[in-house]
């Protein structure tokens, strides 16, 4: 195997859940695409990006399958290379990088126009640099695994979160915290689970408290005709809303805040 040192592509997040997503970043269309490349192809983007080295992605096989021969390693991370250098997710530093195009068909796409023109949208959106793109899909990813606690439980992880942060967060900051998460909220589905209300309000509370400094209040809610039941964000005791958000005022009763 050459002895090339990999390059990944700065659109690339060699972030990974548990079904092996890595995700491509485009800033100047504010989209985050999910691409689905296995779990082994996950690993050996992490590796590429951090250390660069064709024999560490041998390692990594090596460690898990120490029951095979070195030459079938060998040929597994190799296997695990061509597919990835073939998909455009990464490269070696004597070439130039890859060009990778993405569209629609790589997500599940889940992002519609707003109808009310007076709501904050896409468009809004202050760009998110690499490292705040990583922030809210570590918030996203974070909020989903803790729906597997107690609810007490998750409460007081958030409390304790928010409690980390310095100050409560204005209107403008609550709505660009509520549009970064907006911007990869599709890439929760990879997840299998339920993104909605609530996981956007908990991820946002998440987001704001690590890539802001900001502290988020977060309602629990009801409406009549018919009864049904909501999550909002609270600014300096406003609700907040953007896109398609409901009309809360008037509308909604608050029961509890996080």
């Amino acid at each position: 195997m050459s002895a090339e040192r990999l390059y990944v592509p700065e659109a690339i997040i060699p972030v990974t859940y548990d079904y092996g997503i890595v995700y491509a970043d485009l800033s100047a269309s504010g989209d985050c695409y999910g691409v689905a490349v296995g779990e082994d192809a996950g690993a050996v983007l992490r590796i590429a990006n951090s250390t660069g080295d064709v024999e560490s992605v041998c390692n990594y096989f090596q460690q898990k399958r120490p029951d095979l021969p070195l030459s079938t390693v060998r040929h597994m991370a190799g296997q695990s290379l061509k597919s990835l250098f073939e998909e455009g997710l990464i490269a070696t530093t004597r070439e130039d990088p890859p060009t990778r195009t993405f569209d629609r068909a790589d997500i599940w796409a889940n992002q519609t126009p707003s109808d009310s023109s007076d709501l904050p949208g896409p468009e809004d959106l202050i760009p998110l640099s690499r490292q705040e793109r990583h922030l809210a899909l570590e918030a996203l990813k974070t909020a989903l695994h803790m729906e597997k606690l107690p609810v007490q439980k998750r409460i007081d992880l958030l409390r304790e979160q928010r409690a980390q942060a310095s100050s409560p967060a204005s209107h403008e900051e609550t709505v660009q915290a509520m549009l970064a998460i907006d911007s990869i909220r599709s890439t929760g589905r990879y997840q299998f689970k339920r993104v909605a209300c609530l996981e956007m309000s908990a991820s946002t509370l998440l987001y704001a408290s690590q890539a802001m400094d900001r502290q988020l209040a977060i309602h629990l809610g009801f409406a009549f005709d018919p009864i049904h039941f909501h999550a909002w964000l609270t600014a300096k005791g406003k609700p907040v809303r953007v896109l398609e958000d409901p009309q809360i005022e008037g509308v909604y009763h608050s029961l509890y805040e996080i």
